[in-house]
């Protein structure tokens, strides 16, 4: 999930117009945002609203044929929840230092890895260009800020038995070809789903299966979200 789409975002300056900040979150790649002014280490931060682990970031070159060299050279930093504005930076990477760019419509993918000593977890992105003495442009069409799927992995229990060959770990294990459902007919049967730790989330997507079988057997359920009691 990306949690970055639609979230606020604010700029060290001004943006050009009829491209403002905004468009870094919008989902739309056509999109694209940069300064007004030359300036040598402009930055925009996206407040993603609640702090979330996250798989990777992906940052999108513009799509119009214009000047891919615009996004080069810059640092990507995630900082801590600490309050109503920015916290300290608990990860950061410098991208593309060499001067090189990803190209017209390209796409840098930023993985945990690149900090080996942070952690790739919290509530802002901030996305600077890196000060080389230079004034420049600084663009970029959009933010990708994807989050871990708490469930993926997870152990799954179900009030009685599930048919052969489809066993309650299809639930989560990432594969949208596998399904599970109770062998026996029953009146209300049920998974439990049992992530690694508390976490807040930003949504819950159930997946019905996709081989032309029987799609109505989903459906008149309910979901809750329970706390964890000491395990």
């Amino acid at each position: 999930v990306n949690v970055a789409l639609g979230k606020p975002v604010s700029a060290s300056g001004d943006t050009w117009a009829g491209l403002p900040k905004e468009n870094l979150t919008d989902g739309n790649l056509t999109t694209v945002t940069h300064n007004l002014n030359l300036e040598p280490a402009f930055s925009f931060v996206v407040d993603l609203g609640a702090t979330f682990v996250l798989n990777n970031l992906e940052l999108f070159n513009r799509t119009d044929g214009c000047c891919p060299d615009r996004l080069t050279d810059y640092i990507v930093s995630v900082h801590a929840d600490e309050g109503p504005t920015i916290g300290r930076a608990v990860w950061t990477a410098n991208v593309r230092t060499n001067g090189s760019n990803s190209g017209v419509s390209g796409r840098d993918v930023l993985l945990p890895g690149l900090d080996p000593t942070g952690r790739l977890a919290g509530r802002w992105i901030k996305i600077q260009a890196r000060d080389n003495g230079t004034a420049r442009y600084f663009q970029i069409a959009e933010l990708r800020a994807n989050a871990v799927n708490w469930a993926s992995g997870a152990t799954v229990s179900s009030s009685g038995p599930t048919w052969p060959q489809l066993p309650a770990s299809n639930l989560t294990d990432g594969n949208l070809g596998t399904v599970s459902h109770n062998l026996d007919l029953t009146n209300a049967f049920a998974y439990q789903v049992r992530l690694t730790q508390a976490v807040a989330f930003s949504r819950i997507e159930l997946w019905n299966r996709n081989d032309g079988c029987c799609p109505d057997r989903l459906t008149h359920y309910r979901v809750s979200v329970h706390p964890d009691l000491s395990g």
